[in-house]
């Protein structure tokens, strides 16, 4: 069976159980915790899938990375299960595909705001409005990120879409019209 399959039949039942007990938005939120750090470390993808490394060692990896003892009982349970089946190694695409089926049912947009500085909070609403606007869902959830190459101005992604009002994207466009 795919990884495609195997993650996107966990995550489906996961919200599932999840949704009858009415801990969906906890398991999101702490499934959105683990997605960042797998993100951020890849290394714990590969750990996972280690033939070196214990069970009981990704059961305490994996538990970590969920937020420890204060992780929910639902994410606690789900961790032991999918270590159990030998499963493990899906772990990251499953709480990438529990995100996903998530955000669809709550009709979540999500985006990525890169600035070269923090945004005032009245900027911030601003620009969370306009992504309400241009989706037209309320549910928006936007990223923050700080990258001061951008030298000024921001960079807005909103689902696959990308809107580039950088000083480094406007000097870009000129330098590239300026050969052309």
């Amino acid at each position: 069976m795919n990884s495609g399959k195997i993650s996107t039949r966990y995550a489906r039942a996961l919200l599932m159980s999840a949704k009858e007990k009415k801990t969906e938005d906890l398991v999101y939120a702490e499934f959105s915790a683990m997605g960042m750090a797998f993100d951020q470390y890849p290394e714990i993808e590969a750990a996972l899938a280690s033939p070196t490394i214990t069970d009981s060692e990704k059961k305490d990896l994996l538990i970590s990375v969920a937020g420890g003892k204060k992780a929910s009982p639902d994410v606690l349970n789900f961790i032991n299960f999918v270590i159990d089946e030998k499963r493990e190694e899906y772990m990251p695409s499953i709480v990438r595909m529990y995100e996903q089926i998530y955000r669809k049912e709550k009709n979540i947009v999500i985006s990525t705001l890169t600035s070269a500085s923090e945004l005032s909070k009245e900027s911030f609403e601003a620009i969370k409005k306009y992504i309400s606007k241009l989706s037209g869902s309320n549910n928006i959830e936007v990223r923050q990120k700080i990258d001061s190459g951008i030298i000024g101005g921001f960079i807005l992604d909103i689902e696959s879409n990308r809107m580039d009002a950088s000083i480094k994207g406007q000097l870009s466009n000129l330098e590239y019209y300026a050969r052309h």
